[in-house]
């Protein structure tokens, strides 16, 4: 679609909508913000911050030229250049999926989250408890209810603590001075600048914990939520803990319209359908796939790529599959995960070798696959992966 090189945000947003064929409403729903907002932004009564922007290009389809020229109008004034291979720490993950059963963690983030003696908010778990998952979903509420920016900065490509800070300024787009410490110039700039920073992966450059500490401190408008696989043992950190899913008790199941609902069951029922769009919670199943999401620990992530195996396995013989006597075992078995998530998501086994990676060396038992514990390792099971 043609648009004028000179037009607004509002009129590009409005522009775009119509020839997706979109109500207000439904580019809401898709992009996960208000309506409300959808309505400011192309009434010019909003300036939308870079990550929903970038949020709504993608949810209507923009591609090459369109989208440049989308962002442009989101963010007047002049750049910094970066390549454009070069990829966007700011940009949020779109979740492919409904996020289930975490109304009450991401209720209790964000009542942590308002208290100004917070300089920290870490959220940490072992691998594929669903971190990053629940700080989207927190970012999403805190930017809908706060009239202010909300950034989330992707920490997972780096390879040393020394980017993080200069990540962080590319993300809030801040230019870097050479004259001066990359710390001053950042808070210089972000000192009067309300804003939620939502630093996701934090757990391989834990060294740059002081470094972003000395950010906040330098800096009273702004609030910093972290996901970790480990804390950051830091002054004015407050960690929570993202617990696995609400599992059920085997000795006594529910009926089937109580047990679908259970969060690391429905999880399981969602993500079969999605391979096998006839699986339904059955008397037949029901014992076999709560004894499955009991197996995994309500591990979000061990749920999912169990349930993958639904369209080849029936899910008794996928429980007889995760009881096999060897880790090693499960950990082949739970593969398959989609191509667009993180190598390190795609397998329990890549979960499983990411914190391997994160232990001091003296901490790493050799070799690492004959001393893994039977069970997928959870705090409800035998270990911890931090």
């Amino acid at each position: 679609m043609d648009a004028q090189t000179n037009a607004s945000f509002g009129t590009l947003l409005r522009d775009y909508r119509l020839a997706a064929g979109l109500t207000q409403e439904g580019l809401a729903e898709r992009a996960g913000i208000s309506a409300r907002t959808i309505r400011l932004l192309e009434q010019g009564g909003s300036t939308p911050q870079r990550a929903t922007a970038q949020r709504l290009a993608t949810v209507l389809g923009l591609a090459g030229d369109e989208v440049k020229q989308f962002l442009a109008a989101a963010t007047p004034g002049p750049r910094r250049h970066t390549s454009s291979l070069e990829p966007d720490p700011a940009a949020w993950p779109l979740p492919p999926t409904e996020l289930v059963g975490r109304s009450g963690e991401i209720t209790a983030v964000l009542a942590l989250l308002h208290q100004d003696q917070i300089r920290v908010l870490t959220l940490t778990g072992p691998g594929g408890v669903g971190k990053t998952r629940v700080a989207l979903a927190v970012a999403l509420q805190y930017q809908e209810h706060h009239d202010q920016e909300v950034i989330f900065v992707t920490l997972a490509p780096l390879d040393a603590p020394e980017l993080v800070l200069p990540t962080i300024a590319r993300a809030t787009g801040v230019p870097e001075d050479t004259s001066r410490p990359i710390l001053t110039t950042l808070s210089s700039a972000l000192r009067d600048r309300p804003c939620l920073l939502v630093l996701d992966n934090f757990e391989h450059v834990t060294a740059a914990a002081v470094e972003v500490v000395a950010l906040r401190a330098a800096c009273p408008s702004l609030r910093l939520l972290v996901t970790s696989r480990t804390v950051l043992h830091v002054q004015g950190e407050q960690v929570y803990a993202v617990p696995p899913l609400a599992l059920v008790a085997l000795h006594h199941l529910p009926p089937l319209e109580v047990l679908e609902h259970i969060a690391a069951v429905q999880l399981f029922i969602e993500r079969a359908q999605a391979t096998k769009p006839d699986f339904a919670l059955t008397t037949a199943n029901a014992e076999a796939v709560a004894q499955i999401c009991t197996q995994l620990d309500g591990l979000p992530l061990a749920i999912e790529l169990a349930a993958r195996r639904v369209g080849i396995l029936p899910v008794q013989a996928l429980l007889r599959r995760l009881q096999g006597d060897h880790v090693g075992l499960s950990l082949q078995l739970l593969t398959g995960g989609a191509h667009d998530l993180p190598e390190r998501q795609q397998t329990a086994r890549a979960t499983v070798a990411w914190s391997y990676t994160l232990l001091p060396e003296v901490a790493r038992p050799v070799p690492a696959a004959r001393r893994l514990p039977r069970r997928v390792v959870t705090p409800r099971s035998r270990g911890n992966l931090r």
